[in-house]
């Protein structure tokens, strides 16, 4: 590698390198891309930071699902983004992707090259003001002519893929309206001649002038200051009606928009109206939740309250006449005392898996190494009185997700392995790691225990499921049943690996967006 190569790749010089895994979160960002962004060092990038993180709130919510699906083309196609600098501001790259395939040519990562907005040809970038590379051969008037033949050719190609693709598209000037393609007229319900000529209040949904300067000023102090913009906004159709939009607008000259600008128009009336059905479903369903609460909570109340007072009428008993009691009496005392204590367990099982689906927090980035080591911090006497060994790594990574949640899933997973781990197991052990499959993590709980047979391996998920085993243990059959319910909020995936006799696995996932 040459010096100045050299030089680049380790991010002396521009442009910004990112490598990035098929989650979209940072493998590599070289020295350019680091100072430019303020990503940590990736030495020391304990949080996994994702691409999302560094993208500007439009831009993630309009061009990144367009990149992402560019990156699941496979395609080295490239997609202009906007990031926010370590500064707070807003900077525009056009970023191209190269796949980074392994020898199966299976697409592991991608390697990201950033050039700055500045690069960008804008003439040739609008449909409307084509121009050609011109060279020295020809004299300067023969050059001329050449270049607007290219001009008109280019733009009349254009004109016609504008007219049948199904997205709105206008180009205005000074607020006027100069051309429309197919799409829009059909969208808005007019003729193309009744629209070109026009001036852009027409289609727009505010029929006071005050309310239509104030909406045009921001749109245009916007497309001068980044040169695009992103707005969500109504547009009225010919018969009235009001249709709901995005509105993609980009200046072809950015230090004057009045030149010339370029708006796309993308539907989302239907959309729209789904979000407001799903959230008057979602407060109706809160609301229905909210006295599901209320009954669980009375019942719960209701039904402890009869078993306290057995409680307490089996300690008198014991206390008033435990002396003159007979063995067969003090036997029926404890059985009672133990059904007690097992309704109380079941009663209280019951009121966590009712709020599993409601109690969900704030998802973090939460240290998985800390969930484990509270769960064996809980577990210590029991682990010691059992004999077992445990075996955890010390580097354990991050995991997406709701701490109190997680905690839960790590703290049902390794009782059930305590539980199980066999009383007459020479060497038990129980281990807690995680591992990588096509760049999807992985985590686990084994032991060497009974083991599970492979017909029960399903069931066991299910609530009061219980394995048949000749000794009874103690449980409500409801823990593995809270277990799947938390992964399955977390968009993640559990199940066993097990055979009678050599022990199980439990694995886990959660989904981790980019």
């Amino acid at each position: 590698m040459s010096n100045t190569l050299e030089f680049i790749v380790s991010g002396e010089l521009p442009p910004p390198l990112l490598v990035i895994d098929g989650k979209g979160r940072f493998l590599y960002a070289n020295r350019c891309a680091r100072k430019e962004f303020g990503i940590e060092d990736m030495k020391n990038n304990r949080h996994r930071q994702r691409l999302r993180d560094f993208l500007t709130p439009d831009s993630r919510e309009i061009d990144l699902p367009r990149f992402t699906n560019v990156l699941k083309s496979g395609a080295s196609v490239p997609v202009w983004l906007s990031f926010s600098s370590g500064e707070g501001k807003s900077l525009t790259y056009k970023v191209i992707p190269q796949p980074l395939s392994s020898f199966d040519k299976t697409i592991q990562g991608w390697l990201l090259t950033l050039k700055p907005e500045e690069t960008r040809d804008s003439p040739l970038t609008a449909p409307f003001s084509m121009i050609a590379n011109s060279t020295e051969v020809y004299s300067k008037k023969f050059r001329e002519m050449r270049l607007e033949l290219e001009r008109l050719r280019q733009q009349n190609e254009m004109n016609a893929i504008l007219s049948v693709v199904g997205t709105g598209i206008l180009f205005a000037r000074n607020n006027k309206i100069e051309w429309v393609n197919d799409a829009l007229c059909e969208m808005l319900g007019y003729e193309r001649s009744e629209l070109e000529g026009n001036d852009l209040q027409l289609i727009c949904c505010p029929s006071d002038e005050k309310r239509y300067k104030e909406i045009s000023k921001k749109a245009f102090d916007r497309l001068r200051q980044y040169g695009r913009f992103i707005l969500e906004i109504e547009h009225r159709r010919k018969d009235g009606t009001l249709m709901t939009c995005i509105n993609t607008a980009v200046a072809i000259y950015p230090n004057d928009p009045s030149k010339g600008t370029i708006v796309s128009f993308t539907d989302i009336t239907k959309r729209k109206e789904t979000e407001q059905q799903q959230q008057k479903l979602l407060a109706e369903l809160s609301a229905r939740n909210r006295e599901l609460d209320s009954f669980v909570f009375t019942v719960s109340h209701d039904l402890k309250n009869p078993l306290v007072t057995i409680g307490g009428f089996i300690n008198l008993l014991y206390k008033n006449f435990g002396n003159v009691m007979g063995e067969d009496g003090k036997k029926y005392l404890t059985r009672i005392t133990k059904s007690v204590k097992k309704m109380e367990s079941l009663i209280n099982d019951l009121l966590n898996l009712s709020r599993i689906g409601r109690l969900t927090g704030k998802k973090t980035m939460v240290s998985f190494g800390e969930l484990v080591a509270d769960s064996l911090s809980s577990m210590n006497s029991r682990i010691n009185d059992s004999g077992i060994k445990v075996k955890v790594p010390k580097d354990l990574p991050y995991i997406f997700g709701v701490k109190k949640r997680l905690g839960q899933v790590i703290d049902n997973l390794m009782d059930n392995a305590i539980k199980y781990i066999g009383e007459d197991n020479p060497t038990p052990y129980i281990e807690v790691d995680v591992k990588e499959d096509k760049g999807e993590q992985i985590f686990f709980v084994k032991d060497n225990g009974i083991g599970i047979e492979k017909k029960y391996h399903d069931k066991i998920f299910g609530i009061f499921q219980r394995l048949p085993y000749p000794k009874k243990i103690e449980g409500t059959g409801i823990g593995l049943t809270i277990v799947k319910r938390i992964i399955e909020l977390h968009g993640g995936q559990v199940w066993v690996e097990s055979e009678k006799g050599k022990g199980s696995t439990f694995f886990f996932t959660v989904n981790e967006e980019i």
